[in-house]
C-alpha cells in the first residue's frame, strides 16, 4: 500500500506480508511539518517498508527495522533507443530547452519566466498537462504569450522519449523547499538515459549525480548551466555515454529484482531462476550494489 489513509487495508485483507511504499512526502507542504502520527503507526505496523529517496529515508526510515531504499528507475531501452523526432517539435528552433512532466506548483515558475525573457534565442519546450493547482494557470498564460515558449500538452507515454531525445537540454526546474527536498524525480533517469545534458537544482536526490547533472539554484546559475550544457564539451559521445551509463544502473529490471528479492526473503521463498540470472549478472550485480548501499 501507499499513503497512510489506506492503513485500514491491513485489517480488511488477509495477507502473509504487508508492505508500505513511501514514494512522496504526503503532507505536500512547502514548509516542514511534524510527522503524521497515523503514518508513523502504519510504518511501525507493516512487515516491510520501501522508501524512494534518501531524504525521506532519513526522515521516516527510523521506525521499522525492515526498511529499504528503492529509488525511482527508468525503462532504459525505451529512452536510450533512438526515437523519431515529433513533427511539432521539429518546427521548433534550436536550441531547445525541454521539460517533460506535469506542470505543477512545485516548478519554479518565476525562474522559468525570467529565463525565457532573458534568453529569447532559446526555445523553451513544455510537454505535459497542467496540474489543478491554483497558481499554475497564470504562469502558463504568461509563458504562452512568448514566441520562444512552446506548450505541447500531454502526450502518450510511448511518445515521450522522442521529445526528450530531441531537446538540446533537459531541465528539472523545481523550487527548493521543504517539500521538494524529499522528492526523487522520475524524469531524472529518463533524461539521463536519453543522453541529453541535464540541468537541475541541488535537491538531495539529485546532488549525488552532480558529475552527470549540472546543478543550478539562482537565475544566473541557471543561465550559466544551460549555456554550459549547450557547449560541445557536454555533447560529445563520451559525455552522452557517461549519462547513459548511470541511467542503466537504474533500469526498472534491476530495481524490481531488488524488490522481489526483499519480498522473497521475508516470505522464505527463492527467486525464480530467470530473476536470479538478472541479479547475478556480474555487471548488473555491481549496479545493484551501487544503487542500494
Amino acid at each position: 500500500m501507499w499513503r497512510p489513509e489506506f492503513a485500514n487495508a491491513l485489517d480488511d485483507v488477509s495477507h502473509q506480508l504487508s508492505c508500505y511504499h513511501i514514494d512522496d512526502e504526503y503532507s505536500f507542504s512547502p514548509l516542514e511539518v511534524s510527522l503524521d502520527p497515523a503514518e508513523i503507526k502504519l510504518i511501525r505496523s507493516v512487515d516491510q517498508v520501501f522508501i524512494h529517496s534518501s531524504a525521506l529515508l532519513a526522515r521516516k526510515g527510523i521506525f521499522n527495522p525492515h526498511t529499504e531504499l528503492i529509488p525511482n528507475g527508468v525503462d532504459y531501452q525505451k529512452y536510450a533507443f533512438t526515437a523519431a523526432e515529433p513533427p511539432e517539435l521539429a518546427a521548433v528552433p534550436h536550441p531547445r530547452i525541454g521539460y517533460v512532466g506535469v506542470l505543477k506548483t512545485m516548478l519554479n515558475w518565476p525562474l522559468l519566466l525570467d529565463l525565457s525573457a532573458r534568453h529569447s534565442d532559446w526555445s523553451f519546450v513544455f510537454v505535459g498537462d497542467p496540474a489543478p493547482h491554483a497558481d499554475v494557470p497564470a504562469f502558463l498564460s504568461a509563458l504562452a504569450k512568448r514566441r520562444n515558449v512552446h506548450l505541447f500538452g500531454a502526450k502518450p507515454a510511448g511518445l515521450l522519449p522522442g521529445y526528450v531525445q530531441h531537446c538540446d537540454v533537459c531541465v528539472m526546474p523545481y523550487r527548493l523547499n521543504d517539500y521538494t527536498k524529499y522528492i526523487y524525480p522520475l524524469k531524472l533517469h529518463e533524461y539521463l538515459a536519453s543522453g541529453r545534458p541535464v540541468v537541475a537544482p541541488p535537491l538531495p536526490a539529485i546532488e549525488p549525480f552532480a558529475g552527470a547533472v549540472l546543478l543550478a539554484d539562482r537565475l544566473e546559475e541557471w543561465s550559466s548551466a544551460i549555456q554550459k550544457a549547450l557547449s560541445p564539451f557536454e555533447n560529445t559521445s563520451a559525455a552522452c555515454e557517461r549519462r547513459r551509463a548511470i541511467a542503466r544502473m537504474y533500469d526498472w529490471d534491476l530495481i524490481v529484482a531488488k524488490i522481489a528479492a526483499t519480498l522473497a526473503k521475508r516470505l522464505g521463498y527463492s527467486l525464480p531462476a530467470d530473476m536470479q540470472i538478472v541479479t547475478k549478472s556480474s555487471n548488473q550485480q555491481a549496479s545493484v550494489d551501487q544503487i542500494f548501499v
